[in-house]
């Protein structure tokens, strides 16, 4: 199954992922995401939203899924749940960063949704990529003027140990209440975590 990718309407800086889509790729935009697909001469497949923060007339080509204004879910879970309904189990949400910080928070509860649908999902802008995990091995691949950091999304990630980062951790407890896995780097192409328990959030960012 190809990749899917939802573009948002708020984007901070570039988006240089949207550089990689293939023609096998499914790209979704929320609402006011098919200007940024625009502006990147990218037609979407499928246009969903409540079309409350569209400038100007919808692209002719791609079907729209008009959804109510007052809704549970946010235009980016809607699209989320689209592409997982439709069997994708990678999915990169560019934008949705910054901005509003709600609405930021909204996106980080919806890769949560991801790991409970067992999808991957990723979000993206030009400053920070994020992901989210449940207990297992991770490998995370250094980027260049980048650095990581780690929280616990649930009450507290046990058992964490790292390796290939200057700040190594040995089977060590993140809590919410501390921000102690904050802006680490790299010291070698690869930083391997592993932790045995909750939620974990990684996030590499520059400035």
């Amino acid at each position: 199954m190809s990749r899917c990718y939802i573009i948002t309407s708020y984007i901070e800086g570039n988006a240089p992922s949207l550089d990689d889509i293939s023609r096998e790729d499914t790209v979704i935009c929320a609402d006011d995401g098919c200007t940024m697909a625009k502006k990147y001469n990218i037609l979407p497949d499928i246009i969903i939203g409540d079309f409350d923060s569209i400038s100007g007339d919808l692209p002719s080509g791609p079907m729209a899924i008009r959804l109510p204004v007052e809704k549970d879910d946010t235009d980016t879970l809607a699209c989320i749940k689209h592409a997982v309904e439709n069997g994708h189990k990678e999915i990169v949400v560019i934008g949705g960063i910054g901005g509003r910080l709600d609405h930021t928070m909204a996106n980080l509860q919806s890769l949560r949704y991801g790991l409970d649908q067992k999808v991957f999902i990723k979000l993206e802008d030009e400053k920070n990529i994020v992901t989210m995990h449940l207990p297992s091995e991770i490998l995370i691949q250094r980027k260049t003027g980048f650095s990581i950091s780690l929280f616990s999304f649930s009450d507290a990630c046990g058992g964490i140990t790292t390796k290939g980062l200057k700040y190594p951790l040995f089977q060590h407890t993140l809590t919410q209440g501390y921000p102690l896995g904050i802006s680490n780097e790299f010291t070698e192409e690869f930083a391997r975590i592993s932790f045995d328990s909750g939620v974990l959030l990684v996030i590499l960012s520059k400035d």
